[in-house]
């Protein structure tokens, strides 16, 4: 049943998994404030058209996006823990 879900709704997800990893949200560089403070608004968006509750934490650094829905009595919480940001390239002669 999920996978008929994932083949029938694969373009959508990968036009979002595109249009989220063109983000430059390169959180260690400062040049890049900007694009993380774009991309959490982006994911914020995002889960608010899924229908999730969110709230944009502002912090000494960079924001922080918390989501979630209504408590459903008698069903399991989860806690899904990612990052919106990415790392830099460089040094690009540590790469293989």
């Amino acid at each position: 049943m999920i996978d008929s879900y994932l083949r029938q709704h694969r373009t959508r997800f990968l036009t979002e998994l595109q249009q989220l990893v063109r983000f430059p949200s390169v959180s260690a560089q400062p040049k890049h404030t900007g694009d993380v403070r774009a991309c959490a608004e982006w994911v914020a968006k995002h889960f608010r058209e899924l229908g999730l509750r969110v709230t944009i934490h502002q912090t000494a650094g960079h924001p922080i996006v918390e989501a979630s829905t209504p408590a459903l009595p008698g069903k399991p919480k989860v806690l899904v823990y990612g990052h919106y940001d990415v790392q830099p390239p460089e040094p690009f002669d540590l790469w293989k």
